[in-house]
């Protein structure tokens, strides 16, 4: 059985294919008056099986298929199995099979070929009956079969997008938990470096560490916390704590000057910049920053954010460090370059001649066409 609903046509639809196939190839047939209750009787049934399509498609082929045999032994139909081939398309879509389709073959072969020479039916008459018959049901279930694939295959793209929207959001949050961890163990270690390099006679810059330390754990908390409650689906936590923009990136510079990194912050033309691009702008600068203290302390950083119609610009540039770099895996820059191009934008980084470093990231203000 398909995970996706097969619909059968509605009761009105099937009432009038059955009217049709009366009026084409039962009513035209005379019978001696002795067996017109058996005729209503089979039309009955034939209209019990049409009618039942749509909720019990086997049932109804059932009925049919009854209806049909009994009244072309009889004589009282010429229907060459249009009535059973109607509702053998929705049984052919929900229940197909190679070894029903084995069975169902078979048995009309043999069937119509039997039925389509019984009687005083002509050689040529039979056989053009049998012929249509098999043509009908054939092309019926050939259709049933065809929309049955096509449906698979509805199914499991769909359960691949699925599996893919999964896939795309555990990365999404992976890279979250990335710069959010990353920028705020760096700051902590480093103001933790300080802090046990101070001298015990200076208290006051003691607690200033420390207490920077305290502050970089408290945001990186903050931060987790909004990052995982939206991979809850916690609107509400979410609302009350949106992610980081364009107001949060002073202090993202301010944070990183204890660390000996001279940050500057050039933001122009904010009202050009669409809130839906402000995450993906601090991720980019926080990136950044946070090479900037691994790699280059001691150098000068300079933030610029410019905000145009078509472009939003975001660089970092950093200078040549005097202190000695930090180990690093490079997967943020990995992570930043998907976050970028998530949002069809261009990402690129590098050295620079004078041995400094450059992050650069070209935003679409508008969708591309």
């Amino acid at each position: 059985m398909l995970g996706v609903r097969v619909r059968a046509g509605g009761v009105a639809l099937n009432a009038a294919v059955a009217m049709l196939v009366v009026l084409v190839f039962w009513l035209p047939v005379d019978l001696p008056g002795r067996w017109m209750l058996l005729e209503l009787g089979l039309i009955a049934v034939l209209f019990a099986g049409l009618l039942a399509r749509g909720r019990f498609p086997l049932t109804a082929l059932v009925l049919t298929v009854t209806a049909t045999l009994a009244g072309a032994l009889l004589g009282a139909t010429q229907d060459p199995f249009v009535a059973v081939a109607w509702t053998l398309y929705p049984v052919a879509v929900r229940r197909s099979s190679a070894k029903i389709a084995r069975t169902v073959g078979t048995a009309v072969v043999v069937g119509v070929a039997v039925l389509g020479f019984a009687g005083t039916r002509e050689v040529a008459e039979a056989a053009r009956y049998t012929l249509i018959s098999m043509l009908v049901l054939t092309g019926s279930w050939a259709l049933g079969e065809a929309t049955r694939r096509q449906l698979a295959e509805v199914a499991e793209n769909g359960r691949l997008q699925a599996e893919q929207a999964v896939l795309a959001e555990r990365l999404r949050l992976v890279r979250e938990v990335h710069d959010v961890v990353s920028h705020s163990l760096t700051s902590i270690t480093l103001s933790a470096g300080v802090a046990t390099h101070v001298a015990s006679g200076n208290a006051e810059r003691l607690a200033r560490e420390l207490s920077r330390v305290e502050q970089s754990g408290r945001q990186a908390l903050a931060d987790l916390r909004i990052v995982l409650g939206a991979a809850r689906d916690d609107a509400e936590a979410a609302e009350r704590a949106p992610a980081p923009g364009l107001d949060a990136l002073a202090d993202l510079v301010a944070d990183v000057r204890p660390a000996g990194v001279r940050a500057e912050l050039f933001l122009t033309g904010r009202d050009q910049v669409p809130a839906n691009l402000e995450s993906t702008i601090y991720r980019v600068v926080q990136e950044g920053l946070t090479n900037a203290v691994r790699h280059a302390r001691g150098a000068e950083c300079r933030v610029t954010v410019a905000g145009r119609p078509e472009v939003v610009e975001v660089e970092v540039v950093t200078g040549r460090g005097t202190g000695a770099p930090a180990e690093g895996t490079g997967y943020g820059l990995i992570g930043l370059r998907e976050r970028v191009e998530l949002v069809n934008g261009d990402f690129s980084c590098g050295p620079l001649p004078d041995g400094g470093f450059r992050i650069a990231a070209m935003l679409p203000a508008e969708a591309r066409r």
